[in-house]
């Protein structure tokens, strides 16, 4: 102890009680990889064999508690967070063993694979009684892919989890993202949805976040593989709603009838749109779970979805999971501001049409849409909803002395065929009060702007 002065300074009263500076400290025993010994050693792995996972903690234990009384030092069990040792041991065990078929990196203690469920009280269910083995430091890991929409949200999850179950330790571990203009952003993002610049996606490496890039290779690979917990039913979701109508006969094509919601917001603001108590006013007081259930009731099962812009609701993604679980038939109106979201809908397959406003060259969009939009942005969800195969249109509206015949042109040449082409009509509900009294394309001029665009 010479060599450790503050250590004898601090514990000199565990000293004087117990004749050793270190009785009161503990020495940890952990275990990795153990879904990997199953599957090797047993055919399956440790959602097949949690039983022998299990036998093989008590035996630890009792092993432990033999040496405990040899030794007269204390030891502990751990759930071994391993942050980088189950990537360095299952590269060394690649060196040592190349004919053998293994893992690019080991699952950590007794935990679930990555990739095993979406559903967290099904994993709940299966690390209960693996968890409470441990006599040192375990925690269950909830990945739940981005943050919740409300606090009460979680404290309810928590609540849940806390009474149903014998788990320790738990954590509601979001995946964010950094940009470094925008902060925060919710959600993996590896380019902002706003400005497209370079983003740092941040997630839970095991016992900490740490940005993604920074990770080891076998920690990026087990990011990548990851099923995010989805199944959390009836989870309350941020949706801010302007208005709902039961009835639409001409807003969902290939549907007869449908219902329309409008969401709160919108992050343009074009002088001509008629929606402006969606962009400026409080949202309604509507639940959207009230909403799903009407839609769910009737026969035609449809809703489409506009704005505002519904991309920048962090409650869409959860609103349209819903949705399908429903069975309910989605249209998706966007300005294509957000195309990570757009590829996130399409990934999990949540709609079955989508319409997007392309408002003029998307060199104009400070003039024409209020404000500035990288051109980047537009163009990449153009090619992402054209590769999507899922049924969609391109609309432009055409605005006599702001959006004509050259816009057009322009657009044409991104999506590759003519727009839906809508005509400009003056009301008491435009933004911009001087769209309130603009003048109007006659019938006879929208059709010769039609036909002249055709022929482009």
């Amino acid at each position: 102890m010479e060599l450790y002065p503050y250590t004898r300074f601090y514990l000199k009263s565990v000293y004087q009680r117990a004749k050793s500076y270190w009785a009161n400290h503990f020495s940890t025993i952990g275990v990795i990889g153990m879904n990997e010994a199953c599957s090797i050693l047993l055919g399956r792995g440790i959602y097949q064999n949690k039983d022998f996972a299990g036998s093989v903690l008590q035996y630890i234990k009792d092993e432990l508690q033999e040496i405990q009384l040899e030794t007269k030092h204390l030891y502990n069990l751990e759930a071994t967070p391993a942050e980088s040792t189950c990537y360095k041991l299952a590269k060394i065990d690649h060196e040592l063993f190349p004919s053998v078929k293994l893992p690019e990196f080991y699952t950590n203690s007794t935990m679930l694979p990555v990739d095993s469920t979406d559903d967290l009280f099904e994993a709940l269910n299966h690390q209960e009684s693996l968890q409470t083995e441990y006599t040192g430091g375990t925690v269950f890991h909830a990945f739940l892919g981005e943050r919740l929409s409300s606090w009460t949200q979680a404290r309810d999850l928590v609540r849940a989890i806390t009474t149903t179950y014998r788990i320790p330790y738990v954590t509601l571990t979001p995946t964010f993202s950094i940009c470094r203009t925008h902060g925060y952003l919710a959600g993996e993002h590896f380019e902002c949805p706003q400005c497209g610049e370079k983003a740092l996606v941040y997630s839970r490496i095991v016992g900490y976040f740490r940005p993604v890039s920074d990770w080891n290779a076998g920690k990026k690979v087990e990011f990548s593989m990851r099923k995010i917990y989805t199944a959390i039913k009836n989870e309350p979701i941020d949706f801010q709603i302007g208005g709902f109508t039961k009835t639409t006969y001409t807003d969902f094509p290939g549907k007869p009838v449908a219902s329309i919601l409008f969401t709160k917001g919108c992050n343009l603001k074009c002088g001509w749109c008629h929606n402006s108590d969606l962009v400026n006013e409080k949202p309604e007081d509507l639940d959207p779970h009230a909403i799903l259930d009407y839609v769910a009731s009737t026969e035609h099962r449809s809703l489409v979805i506009c704005g505002g812009e519904p991309t920048i609701q962090s409650g869409l993604m959860p609103f349209l999971r819903r949705a399908k679980e429903r069975g309910i038939s989605v249209k998706l109106d966007s300005n294509g501001s957000n195309p990570n979201v757009l590829q996130k809908v399409f990934d999990e397959n949540l709609v079955d049409f989508v319409a997007m406003d392309v408002k003029a060259d998307p060199e104009r969009y400070a003039e024409v849409a209020g404000k500035p939009l990288r051109p980047k942005l537009l163009k990449k969800s153009i090619e992402i909803i054209k590769k999507s195969g899922v049924k969609h249109e391109f609309r432009t509206t055409v605005v006599p002395g702001l959006v004509d015949i050259e816009d057009i042109a322009v657009i044409k040449g991104l999506i590759g065929d003519t727009p839906k082409l809508q005509r400009f009509r003056s009301s008491e509900t435009c933004i911009d009060a001087k769209f309130r009294t603009h003048q109007e394309h006659s019938e006879e001029e929208f059709e010769e702007i039609v036909k002249t665009a055709k022929e482009l």
